[in-house]
């Protein structure tokens, strides 16, 4: 009994010891693990700290310079700019601010890929800091737009000469992945203080200049002109105007006939569209769609003219004027609208205009459309019974193949063939073969843009009977062709 109370008791006590050691190490145990987890927390926050700082640092680097092409940033080019002005006007220098930018930069990317663009800016950056002093600055103002700045001149044809050797160095080829790319450049310049006295009218400046310099053919300089500001100023107020859903009530027609000089009988009435601007004055039917072409409202514009055009006609029949054709002149490219050929059709039949009364007259100087898309407009108009016109013949861009293969009725020669018609023999021949051109084409010859008596006679004696202009009859409105 005595041993078997004493085995329990050795039992007990080796268990107790064994509960106190585990509790010990557990405790240790958790001051350990308290311990790392500290750690890791504290390694994790510094972890953290650490890319703040550094992405602190890369925005800090990133405000001083253009992380592509390691040029200063524009925020410090804006600084030195205004430091560059007022060092100017205290010295009565001259300040040129030049706006570069890339011709066509989109196709190096979509021909490479975009890490090979950002080495081709980067390689433009390098060049156009060869190009410029020390005391001059060069940023990019976005994408493929740089901005230089040049200081300490005497004179603002000096901007010329950077300017110059900028375009020089361009067209040197760039070597990106084993290729030869060759890319031009646009350049628009301003100068302080004759066409701003701060950044930002020069930077509006230089900008009009290089649309200049774009429109001009690319890869040139131009000088900003106080005109550039006011062409871009129209352009931006009509433009304003025109999407105004109220604009068609400043829209005007006139109408001046085309004779047969052969019998003084006026076989067709030409529409002349003008818009009546109530701040611009008169804005001509051409600058009026080539505008609402850029808008993407020629249709609209195209569908008010045939329309008040088609009435009109109609209400002449019915007071007793009736010639037999109504000219109306549309852009080549609105007849690749199949809804909008659908849409003409239509509009003659809401106004009682029979299709074999329009004469449509198409602009031969519109951009070429592919064979497909005019066979099957043409096609549909023939259908139809509208006539159709070459308007402007002789300086558009209708090939001949394209007047072999569609239906054409009328040539109408542009007006400008006919400034020396009496004094060079050569631009008599010339209208002989076009006449000669229209016969063997099943065609007529409409004369434009006959001015003067003299032209008149040296064109019946070339055997030209159709005509239109000023010695012939002045464009009417609608009151004075059948006074009510």
């Amino acid at each position: 009994m005595i041993i078997i109370t004493s085995i329990i008791l050795c039992v007990i006590s080796f268990s107790i010891t064994l509960w106190i050691t585990i509790s010990q190490r557990s405790r240790y145990s958790n001051k350990i693990q308290a311990a790392l987890a500290a750690l890791v927390k504290s390694t994790e926050h510094e972890r953290k700290l650490q890319e703040e700082i550094n992405a602190l640092q890369i925005k800090v680097k990133h405000s001083r310079e253009d992380p592509v092409t390691q040029l200063p940033s524009w925020q410090l080019f804006e600084d030195r700019l205004r430091q560059g002005l007022k060092e100017s006007e205290r010295y009565q220098l001259v300040l040129g601010l030049l706006i570069i930018d890339l011709d066509e930069f989109k196709l190096v990317n979509s021909i490479t890929d975009y890490k090979s663009g950002d080495q081709v800016l980067h390689e433009v950056a390098t060049r156009l800091k060869r190009c410029i002093r020390q005391v001059d600055s060069v940023s990019r103002f976005n994408k493929d737009t740089f901005v230089v700045m040049i200081t300490r001149l005497s004179r603002a044809e000096t901007a010329a000469v950077v300017a110059q050797r900028i375009l020089q160095t361009m067209v040197q080829p760039f070597e990106i992945k084993n290729e030869s790319l060759r890319i031009t450049a646009s350049i628009g310049i301003a100068t302080f203080p004759h066409d701003g006295q701060d950044g930002a009218s020069l930077m509006l400046a230089a900008d009009h200049a290089l649309k200049v310099a774009k429109s001009k053919g690319m890869h040139r300089y131009e000088f900003f002109q106080e005109e550039m500001y006011n062409s871009s100023r129209r352009i931006l107020q009509l433009s304003s105007s025109l999407n105004s859903e109220s604009v068609v009530n400043d829209f005007a027609l006139h109408y001046q006939p085309i004779i047969n000089t052969a019998n003084e009988e006026i076989i067709c009435m030409d529409t002349l569209l003008s818009w009546e601007h109530p701040e611009l004055g008169t804005v001509s039917a051409d600058e009026l769609l080539d505008l609402a072409g850029k808008q993407h409202k020629i249709a609209r514009v195209a569908e008010w003219l045939i329309t008040a055009a088609c009435q009109q006609f109609v209400r002449w029949r019915d007071l007793g004027f009736r010639p037999a054709l109504l000219g109306v002149s549309l852009p080549l490219n609105l007849l690749q609208s199949t809804p909008f050929v659908c849409r003409l059709s239509q509009i003659m039949k809401e106004t009682n205009f029979d299709p074999a009364w329009l004469l449509l007259q198409v602009k031969a100087n519109a951009r070429p459309l592919s064979s497909e898309e005019l066979e099957k407009s043409f096609n549909m108009l023939r259908y139809m019974g509208v006539k159709l016109a070459i308007d402007d013949f002789g300086t558009g861009t209708l090939s001949l193949f394209q007047l072999k293969e569609f239906p054409v009725n009328y040539f109408k020669l542009d007006k400008t063939l006919l400034s020396d018609v009496g004094t060079n023999p050569q631009t008599a021949i010339l209208i002989q073969s076009i006449l000669e051109l229209a016969h063997n084409l099943g065609a007529q010859l409409i004369v434009q843009g006959v001015e003067t008596q003299d032209q008149l006679k040296l064109l019946r004696e070339s055997g030209c009977t159709l005509m239109e202009g000023k010695a012939l009859g002045a464009p009417l409105s609608e009151e004075e062709v059948v006074p009510q």
